[in-house]
């Protein structure tokens, strides 16, 4: 799994609580959307873990990207922006989950394991 988060603080946590699960793997983290879409059609991760608010660009200029390169890598939306017309457009433009950044960890991850 790779995280793609404007902040690194909080890609540290994730990727510490995600090494603790047995059933995913952490890859890394990134904090721009170019390094996002390099590693993810790289192949390095086969989940995606998306901040919109990326420096260099927004995530759903990312999940565009990644659709029309045909890349493989399941990608969850992770975001402060929890409005519902958000998270549609997010899963129209190919995420396969959106999770609300609020700091409750234990939901992300059971949206992490359930991909």
């Amino acid at each position: 799994m790779l995280v793609a988060d404007n902040h690194d603080d909080f890609a540290q946590i994730v990727g510490q609580l995600i090494d603790m699960e047995e059933t995913l793997e952490f890859v890394g983290y990134v904090t721009s959307g170019a390094a996002a879409i390099e590693r993810a059609r790289s192949g390095a991760a086969d989940i995606l873990l998306l901040d919109l608010s990326l420096g260099d660009c927004h995530g759903f200029e990312v999940l565009k990207q990644l659709k029309s390169s045909a890349a493989r890598v399941k990608v969850i939306v992770h975001s402060g922006y929890g409005a519902p017309e958000i998270a549609a457009q997010a899963k129209r433009l190919g995420a396969v989950d959106f999770v609300v950044k609020d700091g409750d960890l234990e939901s992300l991850m059971r949206t992490l394991r359930s991909v």
